[in-house]
């Protein structure tokens, strides 16, 4: 008996201790199937891989036609170099820059130079602009050495023509089910803290958004939430704040700023209501029991690196990851209005999400870098807009 109750104690010691090793709070620690222990280590490995990759990137910039990318391998902990030219391969081999993490390194064959895959992309990207096909995105995916096109299902008949010719590409062809451009109950407090992923509400149209990030105008002593410009309309109504897990919106921010003469996708909420509401440069991460907000490290540089992770925070899927798939697309939305210099990620994302922050974890789990906010999106791919077009575009600052 005394040994049955040994082996009891064992196992239950056992179980809790598998519990705890493998506890997915944070939503990168599900995009890579490990605990969140794992997490810190992870994101150093894949810190340090990034750096190789911006080394690399320089390397085997005037050798287009010899090369097919990179794209970094967290699993294997190794940079892809897609390679069609083996006898170039030592201008990376030998370079005293890389002499210390050439374990960090694969050389990897490909069918298709960058040369080629830009030639390509840039003839079909001017096929799509002629076109206009509906809900389309296009770009290099340097993972399949390829171009791919992602399409919605359901403008498969406006589109023939446009698939038709882009077939003498022997190009990829993705189909999705939709891609979407969209627009708890707490006690009231002395302030409200707003921050991105937060819920934006539009009370003239009834549309959900969610929160970018705090930004000021350079110069200007005023406060402002970054948002997706198609969350706005011309009339510049009050936004309101909503809260995650509620469809209640009772807390007014300011107006909304229309930025119709923007070429990108941005708007702006002047925060007017300095009494209730309390801006932070910080993320909403409320899922994870353990960092339920992540700081804006204003220090972090964006993460421009094919292969790595980026997450987002939006009101309706909350936290999201996903891997980085392209960095220069062609986005052409549901309303035939043509984005360019788009990332392409693989995250999920759904309506309200748009406006969302997008962003890389630090090592500490508890810090973030800014790499833009969320444009589109589907369950399997989600359009971001990178940081320094907004930032240039409307002369901001992070506060």
């Amino acid at each position: 008996m005394n040994n049955i109750h040994i082996l009891i104690i064992i196992i239950i010691f056992t179980l809790k201790t598998y519990s705890i090793n493998h506890t997915q709070n944070e939503a990168l620690a599900k995009l890579w199937d490990v605990s969140d222990n794992q997490l810190p280590n992870l994101l150093e490995n894949e810190k340090k891989l990034i750096m190789v990759d911006k080394i690399v990137k320089q390397l085997i910039e005037n050798y287009e036609k010899d090369f097919g990318g990179t794209y970094i391998d967290l699993e294997k902990n190794l940079l892809i170099i897609y390679t069609l030219n083996f006898t170039k391969a030592d201008i990376i081999k030998t370079s005293p820059q890389l002499s210390d993490y050439l374990n960090l390194t694969s050389f990897v064959p490909a069918d298709n130079s960058l040369y080629t895959l830009k030639k390509s992309f840039n003839e079909t990207r001017a096929l799509a602009k002629k076109l206009i096909p509906k809900s389309t995105v296009l770009f290099i995916d340097i993972k399949l050495n390829d171009i791919v096109i992602i399409l919605y299902h359901k403008h498969s008949g406006q589109n023939e023509e446009f698939v038709e010719k882009v077939k003498q590409y022997n190009l990829t062809l993705e189909y999705v089910d939709e891609i979407v451009s969209t627009a708890p109950h707490r006690n009231i407090v002395s302030t409200i803290p707003i921050m991105g992923g937060d819920g934006l509400y539009n009370p003239v149209y009834n549309s959900a958004c969610s929160v970018g990030f705090w930004a000021k105008r350079k110069n200007l002593s005023d406060n402002y939430i970054v948002t997706a410009g198609h969350c706005s309309k011309p009339h510049n109504p009050i936004i309101y704040l909503r809260q995650w897990d509620s469809k209640v919106a009772r807390f007014p921010i300011g107006p909304i700023i229309f930025n119709k003469s923007q070429p990108i996708d941005v708007s702006l909420v002047n925060i007017t209501n300095k009494e209730d509401i309390e801006p932070r440069l910080s993320i909403r991460n409320a899922d994870s029991e353990i960092n339920d907000q992540l700081l804006i490290n204003k220090s972090l540089p964006p993460v421009y690196s094919h292969g790595a992770h980026l997450c987002k925070s939006g009101y309706t899927t909350h936290v999201t990851c996903g891997y980085i798939r392209a960095l220069d697309a062609l986005y052409i939305n549901p309303k035939r209005k043509i984005k360019s210099q788009m990332i392409i990620t693989s995250m999920s994302s759904n309506r309200g999400d748009s406006g969302g922050t997008v962003f890389s974890y630090a090592p500490d789990l508890r810090h973030a870098s800014l790499n833009g906010i969320h444009i589109a999106g589907a369950k399997v791919l989600t359009i971001v807009l990178p940081i320094e077009r907004i930032i240039n575009s409307l002369n901001l600052e992070l506060p």
